[in-house]
This record gives C-alpha cells, structure tokens and sequence, in this order.
C-alpha cells in the first residue's frame, strides 16, 4: 500500500491509500469497516453497469476528466468522485440507457417482504431495495437509446451545462428523475455543511446531500469546467483536449 491516510473523523471514517497491481496501475482504495451502505452502494452502482456495456467506460472518462481537471476533491469544496458516478447515471436514465433499478418491481418486492427494504445501519433503518435481475434488462439501453460512446459523452457534458436546472434540481438516481429542491426542504442553505448550492441525493440516505459541500465559487468553476469541455468537443472531437 502507498500513501495511507486516516481520517478517522469522517462522516464515515475511512483509510484512504493507493494499491499497484502486476501491471504497475495504481488505484485509489477507500478502507472503510462495517459501513452496510457503502456495501450496497457498491452492489447497485456494480449493477448499474453490468446492464449496458457504455456505463462503465462512460463513468471512468468522467472520474479521469474530473480528477485532470481537480474539481473532485470534497475538502477543496468540491465533488466526489463517487458523486460523479451518481451524476453520470442520473444522466444515462434521463437518456433512457439505464433503467432506475430502485423503482422496478418494488409493488411485487413488497408483496414478497422483500427484506431490503429495512436495512439496520447504526441504529437507522434504510430503503435499501433494488432490482437485482440483470438478465430481464440486458436490452434496455440498446432499445431506447443506441448513441454511441462519444456522443454519451458530450451529452453528459450538455446535460449539465444546460438542462439539469441547478437552482432548483436534485440529481435522484433513487427516483430516476431530477427532483425539486424545495421538496426535499433543500431550497434554503442551512449552513456552511450544509449549502445545498449543487444537490445530489444519496441513494439510500436519502436525507443526505453529497454536494453539501460545494460553495458559490466552486461550483462556478465546476459549471465551467463542464461548459469548457462541450465546447472542446463540440468544436475538436477530441477527449485528450478535455
């Protein structure tokens, strides 16, 4: 392990370090122990992208283009990279290449007691239900949307920069859709932990706003990142210039 850090004060506490394979890649590793959500978390973005094989390339140029750019760095004010990842989903369903997992069956699943509906995690319960049959969707996203990787790309870059209305928004994967700020009472800024300037709901705390930590100038400079690297592609076609 390389570069091990602690932060044992985290919301979640953590151990952050970097790990190299045989192949000389290094990875960025979070150590975190007991955490149920993270556990599940993991199992639904895994399964996000197992439904169709443009997810996971989609999502790794985002983390790449974000951490050239250093706009993912929550301590910075930024966004996390895993909120990007939440980011780039809310997209592909708006686009109709992924499905919302969290909203299929759930009438069949209460039916049947599904027990992820009541997960314990230090002394709360959460939501935790998703569809888990990859095989019944392996065709969504070729049926609805047959876009290519490339041009996934620039919309992502187009969604953010003029569609998702960040002054009223909530990017909601749990719901597929962008909810209102005002219906989850994250309209006004309650303090500086909390701005809810660029919201992006938990998809299981669901009280929880993973872009709490972003300011009026950081999330100035994300917008123009975002609006800077449409224009790149639009005009050149080339990711290496994002």
């Amino acid at each position: 392990m390389l570069n091990v850090e602690a932060l044992p004060y985290a919301r979640v506490p953590i151990i952050k370090f970097k790990a190299q394979d045989g192949l000389d890649f290094v990875f960025d590793c979070d150590l975190s122990v007991n955490n149920v959500l993270a556990c599940i978390n993991t199992d639904l973005l895994f399964t996000y992208t197992m439904l169709d094989k443009r997810v996971r390339p989609l999502i790794m140029c985002i983390k790449h283009w974000v951490k050239q750019r250093r706009i993912h760095k929550t301590f910075r004010g930024y966004l996390s990279s895993y909120t990007y990842t939440l980011m780039v989903i809310q997209y592909l369903q708006y686009e109709r290449v992924l499905p919302c997992l969290q909203s299929l069956r759930r009438v069949q699943a209460t039916l049947n007691n599904d027990p992820s509906f009541a997960v314990s995690c230090d002394g709360d319960v959460y939501d935790c239900y998703f569809y888990r049959n990859v095989e019944t969707l392996a065709s969504f996203g070729e049926r609805n949307n047959r876009s290519s990787l490339g041009l996934l790309l620039v919309g992502f870059f187009h969604f953010y920069s003029n569609v998702f209305p960040i002054d009223k928004g909530v990017v909601s994967i749990r719901s597929g859709r962008l909810l209102r700020k005002k219906a989850k009472g994250w309209d006004t800024s309650e303090d500086f932990r909390n701005r809810h300037i660029f919201c992006i709901e938990d998809p299981f705390d669901i009280n929880l706003d993973l872009g709490r930590y972003v300011n009026d100038y950081t999330v100035q400079d994300i917008l123009e990142e975002f609006a800077r690297a449409l224009q790149v592609l639009q005009t050149s076609g080339s990711f290496a210039e994002v």
